[in-house]
Protein backbone atom coordinates (compact mmCIF):
# COMPACT_ATOMS: atom_id res chain seq x y z
CA UNK A 1 0.00 0.00 0.00
CA UNK A 2 2.99 2.28 0.64
CA UNK A 3 4.47 1.90 -2.56
CA UNK A 4 1.37 2.26 -4.44
CA UNK A 5 1.07 5.93 -2.45
CA UNK A 6 4.28 7.00 -3.36
CA UNK A 7 3.79 6.30 -6.68
CA UNK A 8 0.76 7.94 -7.09
CA UNK A 9 2.75 11.06 -5.56
CA UNK A 10 5.70 10.55 -7.85
CA UNK A 11 3.10 10.04 -10.48
CA UNK A 12 2.08 13.68 -10.09
CA UNK A 13 5.44 15.06 -9.63
CA UNK A 14 5.92 14.29 -12.99
CA UNK A 15 3.60 15.26 -14.12
CA UNK A 16 3.93 18.41 -12.65
CA UNK A 17 7.83 18.49 -13.80
CA UNK A 18 7.09 17.51 -17.56
CA UNK A 19 4.44 20.37 -18.09
CA UNK A 20 7.06 22.58 -16.37
CA UNK A 21 9.56 21.46 -19.22
CA UNK A 22 11.73 20.64 -16.21
CA UNK A 23 14.28 17.69 -16.23
CA UNK A 24 16.04 18.15 -12.69
CA UNK A 25 16.86 14.21 -12.99
CA UNK A 26 19.19 13.95 -9.32
CA UNK A 27 16.50 16.02 -7.60
CA UNK A 28 14.50 13.48 -8.72
CA UNK A 29 15.85 10.30 -7.90
CA UNK A 30 17.69 11.16 -4.79
CA UNK A 31 13.97 11.67 -3.06
CA UNK A 32 13.60 9.27 -0.03
CA UNK A 33 10.74 7.32 -2.26
CA UNK A 34 11.30 3.42 -2.38
CA UNK A 35 13.56 1.57 -5.05
CA UNK A 36 11.62 0.07 -7.07
CA UNK A 37 9.31 3.63 -7.61
CA UNK A 38 12.83 4.84 -8.47
CA UNK A 39 13.47 2.70 -10.82
CA UNK A 40 9.99 2.42 -12.71
CA UNK A 41 10.64 6.74 -12.91
CA UNK A 42 14.01 6.69 -14.28
CA UNK A 43 12.96 4.37 -17.34
CA UNK A 44 9.87 6.76 -17.77
CA UNK A 45 12.26 9.51 -17.79
CA UNK A 46 14.72 7.81 -20.03
CA UNK A 47 11.67 7.00 -22.63
CA UNK A 48 10.77 10.81 -22.27
CA UNK A 49 14.15 11.80 -23.24
CA UNK A 50 14.99 10.02 -26.40
CA UNK A 51 11.21 11.26 -27.39
CA UNK A 52 12.13 14.78 -26.74
CA UNK A 53 12.95 17.10 -29.44
CA UNK A 54 15.93 19.38 -28.89
CA UNK A 55 19.45 18.37 -27.22
CA UNK A 56 19.31 15.58 -24.31
CA UNK A 57 22.35 14.34 -24.48
CA UNK A 58 23.86 16.14 -21.07
CA UNK A 59 20.48 14.97 -19.07
CA UNK A 60 20.96 11.51 -20.64
CA UNK A 61 24.78 11.31 -19.33
CA UNK A 62 22.97 12.65 -15.94
CA UNK A 63 20.58 9.65 -16.06
CA UNK A 64 23.16 6.96 -17.06
CA UNK A 65 25.22 8.01 -14.60
CA UNK A 66 22.53 7.43 -11.80
CA UNK A 67 21.13 4.11 -13.58
CA UNK A 68 24.91 3.07 -13.43
CA UNK A 69 25.81 3.70 -9.71
CA UNK A 70 22.11 2.53 -8.57
CA UNK A 71 22.88 -0.68 -10.39
CA UNK A 72 26.51 -0.77 -8.22
CA UNK A 73 24.48 -0.05 -4.89
CA UNK A 74 21.75 -2.18 -5.16
CA UNK A 75 22.41 -4.76 -7.95
CA UNK A 76 19.79 -3.99 -10.02
CA UNK A 77 20.58 -5.62 -13.13
CA UNK A 78 17.24 -4.85 -14.40
CA UNK A 79 16.89 -1.57 -14.18
CA UNK A 80 20.62 -1.24 -15.29
CA UNK A 81 19.72 -2.70 -19.03
CA UNK A 82 16.38 -1.81 -19.33
CA UNK A 83 17.64 2.13 -18.39
CA UNK A 84 20.84 1.72 -21.01
CA UNK A 85 18.97 0.02 -23.99
CA UNK A 86 17.32 3.10 -24.31
CA UNK A 87 19.82 5.55 -23.10
CA UNK A 88 22.55 4.39 -26.31
CA UNK A 89 20.01 5.53 -28.78
CA UNK A 90 21.35 8.87 -27.78
CA UNK A 91 24.45 9.62 -30.21
CA UNK A 92 26.09 11.93 -27.13
CA UNK A 93 25.41 9.49 -24.14
CA UNK A 94 27.05 6.34 -26.68
CA UNK A 95 29.92 8.59 -27.29
CA UNK A 96 30.13 9.16 -23.25
CA UNK A 97 29.56 5.50 -22.31
CA UNK A 98 31.89 4.35 -24.30
CA UNK A 99 34.51 6.71 -24.22
CA UNK A 100 34.92 8.81 -20.43
CA UNK A 101 32.56 7.11 -18.70
CA UNK A 102 33.68 3.03 -19.58
CA UNK A 103 37.30 4.56 -18.53
CA UNK A 104 35.90 5.31 -15.10
CA UNK A 105 33.52 2.20 -14.56
CA UNK A 106 34.28 -0.21 -16.99
CA UNK A 107 30.88 -0.30 -17.87
CA UNK A 108 30.96 -2.37 -21.09
CA UNK A 109 32.33 -5.10 -19.15
CA UNK A 110 29.61 -5.07 -16.97
CA UNK A 111 27.16 -5.74 -19.29
CA UNK A 112 29.40 -8.33 -21.14
CA UNK A 113 29.45 -10.29 -18.14
CA UNK A 114 26.35 -10.22 -17.32
CA UNK A 115 25.27 -11.80 -20.79
CA UNK A 116 27.07 -14.84 -19.66
CA UNK A 117 26.10 -14.60 -15.86
CA UNK A 118 22.54 -14.11 -15.56
CA UNK A 119 19.78 -16.41 -16.12
CA UNK A 120 16.98 -13.67 -16.98
CA UNK A 121 16.22 -13.84 -20.61
CA UNK A 122 15.32 -10.40 -20.63
CA UNK A 123 18.53 -8.86 -19.00
CA UNK A 124 20.68 -10.81 -21.51
CA UNK A 125 18.62 -9.32 -24.34
CA UNK A 126 18.51 -5.88 -22.97
CA UNK A 127 22.41 -6.32 -22.21
CA UNK A 128 23.03 -7.58 -25.74
CA UNK A 129 21.25 -4.86 -27.82
CA UNK A 130 23.03 -2.73 -25.86
CA UNK A 131 26.20 -3.89 -27.60
CA UNK A 132 24.60 -3.96 -30.71
CA UNK A 133 23.58 -0.15 -30.21
CA UNK A 134 27.56 0.05 -29.80
CA UNK A 135 28.56 -1.70 -33.42
CA UNK A 136 26.39 0.12 -34.92
CA UNK A 137 28.57 2.68 -35.35
CA UNK A 138 32.33 1.73 -36.83
CA UNK A 139 34.33 4.02 -34.86
CA UNK A 140 33.66 2.03 -31.62
CA UNK A 141 34.70 -1.51 -33.41
CA UNK A 142 38.04 -1.10 -31.63
CA UNK A 143 36.35 -2.20 -28.74
CA UNK A 144 35.33 -5.32 -30.22
CA UNK A 145 38.85 -6.07 -31.77
CA UNK A 146 40.79 -6.45 -28.73
CA UNK A 147 41.10 -9.92 -28.58
CA UNK A 148 42.18 -10.40 -24.69
CA UNK A 149 38.54 -8.91 -23.75
CA UNK A 150 36.90 -11.96 -25.25
CA UNK A 151 34.08 -9.73 -26.51
CA UNK A 152 33.29 -11.46 -29.59
CA UNK A 153 33.69 -15.28 -27.82
CA UNK A 154 31.21 -13.62 -25.34
CA UNK A 155 28.99 -12.50 -28.78
CA UNK A 156 29.00 -16.38 -29.74
CA UNK A 157 29.07 -17.93 -26.39
CA UNK A 158 25.73 -16.00 -25.73
CA UNK A 159 24.03 -16.98 -29.17
CA UNK A 160 25.02 -20.86 -28.87
CA UNK A 161 23.73 -20.68 -25.07
CA UNK A 162 20.29 -19.35 -25.27
CA UNK A 163 18.30 -20.27 -27.67
CA UNK A 164 15.61 -17.56 -28.22
CA UNK A 165 14.94 -16.23 -31.08
CA UNK A 166 15.49 -12.26 -30.13
CA UNK A 167 18.98 -12.89 -28.74
CA UNK A 168 20.04 -15.14 -31.86
CA UNK A 169 18.66 -12.32 -34.10
CA UNK A 170 20.29 -9.17 -32.31
CA UNK A 171 23.59 -11.64 -31.60
CA UNK A 172 23.99 -11.90 -35.03
CA UNK A 173 23.18 -8.29 -35.94
CA UNK A 174 25.90 -7.88 -33.98
CA UNK A 175 28.45 -10.07 -35.39
CA UNK A 176 26.80 -8.55 -39.19
CA UNK A 177 28.17 -5.10 -38.51
CA UNK A 178 31.24 -6.31 -37.12
CA UNK A 179 32.30 -7.95 -40.62
CA UNK A 180 33.49 -4.89 -41.75
CA UNK A 181 36.62 -4.30 -39.44
CA UNK A 182 39.14 -7.10 -40.76
CA UNK A 183 40.31 -7.96 -36.91
CA UNK A 184 36.99 -8.81 -35.92
CA UNK A 185 36.46 -11.30 -38.87
CA UNK A 186 39.78 -12.46 -37.92
CA UNK A 187 38.84 -12.55 -34.46
CA UNK A 188 35.54 -15.01 -35.48
CA UNK A 189 37.97 -17.78 -37.42
CA UNK A 190 39.77 -17.94 -34.72
CA UNK A 191 36.82 -18.87 -32.60
CA UNK A 192 35.53 -21.05 -35.03
CA UNK A 193 32.13 -19.09 -35.86
CA UNK A 194 31.53 -21.03 -38.95
CA UNK A 195 30.68 -23.95 -36.27
CA UNK A 196 28.37 -22.33 -34.32
CA UNK A 197 26.40 -20.92 -37.77
CA UNK A 198 26.04 -25.05 -38.87
CA UNK A 199 24.63 -25.41 -35.34
CA UNK A 200 22.10 -22.38 -35.45
CA UNK A 201 21.29 -23.70 -39.23
CA UNK A 202 20.11 -26.67 -37.28
CA UNK A 203 17.79 -25.19 -35.17
CA UNK A 204 14.37 -24.63 -35.70
CA UNK A 205 13.55 -20.79 -35.49
CA UNK A 206 9.98 -18.80 -35.22
CA UNK A 207 11.79 -15.93 -36.60
CA UNK A 208 12.78 -16.72 -39.92
CA UNK A 209 15.13 -13.48 -40.61
CA UNK A 210 17.65 -15.78 -38.53
CA UNK A 211 18.56 -18.05 -41.46
CA UNK A 212 18.90 -15.05 -43.71
CA UNK A 213 21.03 -13.45 -41.11
CA UNK A 214 23.24 -17.25 -41.19
CA UNK A 215 23.35 -17.12 -44.42
CA UNK A 216 24.76 -13.89 -44.98
CA UNK A 217 27.22 -14.59 -42.66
Amino acid sequence: KAIKVQMCVFASMMVTILQLGIYEINAMLKTHFHKIIKEISSHLLCMLLMQSEGETGEKSKELLEWTFQHYLENKRENCLTSNCSLLLSNDDCLDYFTGEFNDEKQCIRVLFDLMLKESNINIIYESLFCIWNISNNKNYFYIFEKENDKYIETIIQTIRTNKIDKIARIGLLTIKNLLDSQTCVEILFNQKFMRTIDILLTNKWNDVSIFSFNFFI
